[in-house]
């Protein structure tokens, strides 16, 4: 949320925070640039064997890394990561809108009154000097004036409570600097068919996919949206991590014979690989100018391999 600025009843006044707070990291200058190493790694396999001769067996690996530039954006009151933060704020924000909707209302007749008379006056200033003075006097412009200053005091309080600390770091581009790829599955499987009458009624059918290379710019890959959040004042961070959009078409071979197919190195389902994409509030390990971290997720399908999954992710953030 956006700090908050108080206009009063008469006069527009910006309200700023005059606060002091010492930051415990010190934050760069808005454009600085930082690299985002990551590292994506899949890996699996299953044995199960059936009646009769059936039996299904694969292996999966696949490891994707990519470098990736940030920028950092101004420091700010407002967390993009942080829900308690934007809850709190949230929260205060609609307080302060109620007061200050209270107080209009509260001096919305004697407002009506003093343009009336300004009006009344016209270009007489005789006239405008002789009301104001005759308004010093009234209770209700004394009322006027202590909601002011409740409201200015409530602004205040919101602005110390909530300093700019908070600095975000956007992606520049999807497409990554550099990385690198790597593909190893085979799989197999038995089935009962009678077509298979030469080989007992138990067809076979495998598959090898294995390839490796390097991605840069102009490739198609993409490292999605990822954002680090560093809270200056309280010593964490926060990396936001977006599935890797990487579809190559590698090698593969059949018990048909070779050819090639294009695999999307982890289906698009955020809210599945959540634990090993989201790291928040972070306590940092001196200067946040180079964090790492790791995490991990067990999920049970990826195409059509279904068993015993597990996607690791590893991120390297360095300010440049």
């Amino acid at each position: 949320m956006p700090r908050v600025g108080f206009a009063t009843l008469c006069v527009a006044a910006g309200v700023l925070w005059s606060g002091v707070a010492l930051a415990a990291q010190t934050p760069v200058e808005a454009g600085r640039k930082a690299t985002l190493e990551l590292e994506y790694t899949i890996e699996g396999k299953l044995s199960v064997k059936g009646e009769a001769g059936q039996s299904t067996e694969w292996r999966v690996l696949r490891q994707l890394t990519m470098s990736l530039e940030l920028v950092a954006g101004k420091l700010s009151p407002a967390s993009v990561v942080d829900t308690q933060v934007q809850a709190q704020q949230t929260e205060q924000g609609t307080a302060l809108g109620q007061q200050s909707q209270q107080a209009m209302t509260n001096n919305a007749p004697l407002m009506d009154q003093m343009q009336a008379a300004v009006e009344a006056c016209g270009d007489d200033e005789a006239c405008v000097e002789a009301y104001v003075m005759k308004l010093s006097q009234d209770p209700q412009l004394q009322q006027m004036s202590k909601d002011v200053g409740q409201m200015q005091q409530s602004a205040n309080s919101y602005n110390q409570a909530n300093p700019p600390r908070f600095q975000q770091w956007n992606v520049l581009s999807a497409n990554a600097l550099s990385g690198t790829y790597k593909f190893e599955e085979w799989r197999k499987d038995v089935v009962y068919d009678p077509i298979c009458g030469a080989t007992a009624n138990l067809c076979t059918s495998t598959r090898e996919r294995k390839a490796a290379g390097k991605i840069g710019p102009n490739d198609t890959a993409a490292g999605g949206a990822p954002t680090v959040e560093v809270d200056t004042l309280q010593d964490k961070i926060s990396v936001m991590l977006t599935s890797p959009i990487f579809v190559p078409t590698i090698p593969q071979v059949t018990q048909d014979g070779p050819g090639e197919v294009q695999i999307q190195f982890l289906p698009y389902s955020d809210s599945d690989y959540q634990p090993a994409l989201k790291y928040l509030a972070i306590p940092l390990k001196g200067s946040f100018a180079n964090q790492k971290g790791s995490g991990s997720v067990k999920f049970a399908e990826l195409e059509d391999y279904r068993g015993p999954l597990k996607l690791t992710v590893r991120w390297h953030f360095q300010v440049k």
